[in-house]
């Protein structure tokens, strides 16, 4: 018996450590193998699940449209104005433009070690003060970022029955958006498909020449009774509160009573005819029905497949107006969670061959069953170590809308950066619900 004892202490002393700690002090090792599982799973049910990973891709791009110009006048009055302008900024690698009939592109790479958000910010102030200079024809110039992950991941259409498709998007517009973008992750919700209210104002030449008047004069007075004027922002607990005075009219009397000479007291509704219009720009259908597409975009840090969960849940719960339905048309999470499922179902099935192998080879039970825990407890260690990295999916802020006093507040999603408002365009006069003129 002595002999086999120092012949079994001689065999631990050969051993690596770890094996030797295992197996004398088993209990212990047992706790911190059932807390490797344990803080695995938990680790597990928190990785983020994207189809992309975050990417911040250092370009920004300024698209200014100029209805009618030839390239030569885009290139001149256009592109290189805007060129000129951002072309001190530090960081920029790269500059390529192109000037097409009525169209202006000019692309900034900047540094890879530069902020893709800060990059924007900087080109948009820089673009906001040459946008005075432009032609007066050249519509607002757009700054735009890349973002692979700003494609929607889930897109459904609403379906009217017997009501319109303008009564569809209203209901989409200000009822149902809203509530989708206080969904946890749901960073941008967009429209499609549905007619846009219009105000149009159809002038009476005879009118004009009796009242001495230009349409332009009228375009004039109209832009100026709509007020859309940012005031500032406050910045709490890291989310941004955009603040903006706004005074547009809604109803067909508002624009009739806008003051054109107000020393005459001469209004628009005396030199013309003032109606509301719903002009279809675009017409979208599911299965062969007109619907009104909506189209929801995650937030950067949020998990792809649960904020689609997420609003497919909220929908369910929805009380919808009567007559009205839901249609899914395209959901990106599903190719995600048919792999994940996948990759579950490959794991189940390597453990139990890997299990029949050794028990046909050794035939012991216990060994096999030995083999059968190794192979999770190995596995839970990958989750735990991508939690310690920071690669977990951590919960995304809820957008906000604050309004006090007449001014509203909203948080600003990440995408275009409109800097001015729109540019007055012939006859007919169109006024848009924000009070633009086209």
């Amino acid at each position: 018996m002595k002999s086999l004892r120092e012949w079994e202490s001689k065999l631990f002393e050969t051993i690596n450590p770890a094996v030797k700690f295992s197996v004398t002090r088993y209990v212990f090792a047992t706790g911190i193998f059932l807390a490797v599982v344990v803080f695995g799973l938990v680790s597990t049910f928190g990785l983020g699940v994207n189809l992309l990973p975050t990417l911040q891709i250092p370009v920004v791009a300024v698209v200014t449209s100029y209805p009618g110009a030839s390239p030569s006048v885009m290139d001149l009055q256009v592109t290189q104005q805007i060129e000129n302008a951002v072309a001190t900024l530090a960081g920029i690698t790269d500059i390529n433009s192109n000037s097409s009939t009525g169209l202006s592109r000019v692309i900034l790479n900047f540094a890879s070690n530069t902020s893709q958000t800060s990059d924007a910010n900087q080109v948009a102030t820089q673009v906001a003060q040459v946008a005075a200079r432009l032609p007066s024809g050249a519509n607002t110039p757009v700054v735009r970022t890349f973002n692979p992950n700003a494609r929607p991941i889930l897109e459904f259409g609403i379906r009217g029955g017997g009501a319109s498709m303008a009564q569809v998007y209203n209901y989409a517009l200000n009822t149902l958006t809203p509530e989708l973008e206080r969904v946890s992750g749901v960073a941008n919700v967009q429209l499609n498909g549905g007619p846009s209210r219009t105000f149009e104002v159809l002038l009476d030449p005879s009118k004009l020449a009796y009242y001495d008047v230009t349409p332009s004069q009228v375009v004039s007075a109209i832009d100026a009774s709509s007020v859309d004027q940012s005031i500032g922002s406050v910045v709490t607990n890291g989310t941004t509160l955009s603040f903006s005075a706004q005074d547009q009219p809604s109803q067909l009397s508002q624009v009739s009573a806008v003051l054109v000479n107000p020393s005459s007291g001469l209004t628009v509704g005396q030199l013309g005819t003032v109606r509301d219009t719903n002009p279809v720009s675009t017409i979208t259908r599911v299965n062969g029905q007109p619907v009104v597409l909506v189209s929801i975009q995650q937030t950067a840090t949020s998990n792809e497949v649960a904020v689609a969960q997420a609003v497919r849940a909220f929908m369910s719960r929805i009380h919808l107006p009567a007559g009205y339905g839901v249609t899914y048309s395209n959901d990106t999470t599903k190719p995600i969670s048919q792999a994940v499922n996948d990759t579950f179902r490959e794991l189940l099935i390597t453990a139990l061959v890997v299990a029949f192998v050794v028990l046909v080879f050794l035939g012991r039970v216990n060994t096999a069953f030995a083999v059968i825990l190794a192979i999770p407890i190995a596995l839970s260690a990958v989750p735990v170590l991508f939690g310690v990295l920071g690669l977990l999916a951590h919960p995304a802020a809820a957008s906000s809308t604050k309004t006090s006093a007449g001014a509203t507040g909203t948080t600003t999603p990440s995408g275009a950066l409109p800097l001015s408002g729109s540019i007055p365009q012939p006859q007919p006069i169109q006024v848009g619900p924000s009070g633009t003129t086209t």
